[in-house]
């Protein structure tokens, strides 16, 4: 798309302003369509947005596309957590965010490998960016597998019996 850096760095900007109100959102929809249904509709958007960035060609598309993705990139991370201290014992939080931020961390780079390999491949960001879709998919599926309620009657079980 021929951005300059100046450019970049009004996109990184206007990203930071929308994320804030676009968490704000997703964590006011997980109160009230529980934050499992906020989730998949946070992953249901990042499909759409990595789908349609496919086919981003202009600068103005490309604004549009990271605004939306702004919207959501805060949301997802505030109600996956919110959805974690749902399902977490009192006397284990410590361990088990512990467990979550180290998961995230070992498993970021995971991304950037795959966005350059295929980048360097094919010589096409909108192949490379498409091919992230792999890792958006398998999250949905591994979380539309999680029962919350499950989960959070086994961290108030534990919270009760003190282990």
């Amino acid at each position: 798309l021929a951005m300059d850096a100046a450019e970049l760095a009004l996109v990184v900007l206007m990203i930071q302003f929308i994320a804030l109100p676009g968490a704000i959102a997703v964590a006011w929809l997980g109160d009230h369509i529980g934050q499992k249904a906020a989730l998949h509709l946070c992953l249901a958007v990042w499909v759409a947005l990595l789908g349609s960035a496919f086919f981003v060609n202009t600068k103005a598309e490309f604004w549009i596309m990271s605004a939306s993705a702004a919207l959501v990139l805060g949301g997802t991370q505030s109600v996956s957590r919110a959805m974690m201290g749902l399902m977490t014992p009192e006397a284990h939080t410590g361990e088990f965010f512990g467990f979550f931020n180290l998961s995230g961390k070992a498993t970021s780079m995971f991304g950037p490998v795959v966005y350059s390999t295929v980048f360097y491949t094919t010589q096409s960001a909108h192949i490379a960016i498409a091919s992230l879709l792999v890792f958006f998919l398998i999250g949905w599926a591994i979380v539309s597998r999680v029962n919350v309620e499950a989960g959070r009657r086994q961290a108030l079980a534990s919270n009760s019996d003190g282990h």
